[in-house]
């Protein structure tokens, strides 16, 4: 996938209120097929490579769902408002005021999966959220006819090591028996 020719879900797309300023700084239409959206969002106006690096805006998102996973909602509501109020035009923005722990870490994921899109963060998310019966959900694509899914508890989830990787750690797990003989 590459940014000219990758589209993004149009349920995401379409989880950008019009005053989301994401909305306008992260996409473009295209023109085929119509309706369709690409990504642009990067830092460096690039659309040849993708930002992967840690930025402030995970960092509050990462201390909001801390916050809120271990029982500090107050602390973790200010600290998703504080990345938000960024995030909207100053006139429109209103901030979030959900005290109930479990419906704020569920605005605070969707606030990760809009804030951290295309940055390498999604499978992981994926792989760690899916292990919580609240946030499973099974991925499924529609591609040319064809459905294709991913359940929450697959195997599909690990990727398999490369042959010469396990030849590599069986002969050190054998030398390192021989040296301590």
């Amino acid at each position: 996938m590459s940014l000219n020719n990758g589209l993004v879900d149009s349920n995401l797309y379409a989880s950008y209120t019009a005053n989301d300023l994401r909305k306008q700084l992260y996409f473009r239409s295209n023109d085929y097929p119509k309706g369709s959206y690409s990504f642009k969002g990067n830092y460096d106006q690039s659309l040849a490579t993708l930002f992967v690096g840690l930025t402030t805006s995970e960092i509050y998102l990462i201390k909001a769902e801390c916050a809120v996973r271990i029982g500090k909602v107050k602390e973790g509501l200010a600290a998703l408002n504080a990345l938000l109020k960024n995030r909207f035009d100053k006139n429109s923005f209103t901030a979030v005021a959900e005290i109930d722990g479990n419906m704020l870490l569920s605005t605070i994921l969707q606030e990760r999966q809009k804030e951290l899109l295309f940055r390498g963060r999604s499978w992981s998310d994926l792989k760690r959220l899916n292990l919580d019966p609240r946030f499973q959900k099974t991925i499924q694509r529609n591609i040319q006819g064809l459905t294709y899914s991913l359940a929450p508890d697959s195997r599909k989830y690990a990727f398999r090591l490369p042959e010469p990787a396990v030849l590599i750690g069986k002969y050190l797990k054998t030398y390192a028996k021989q040296l301590t003989l």
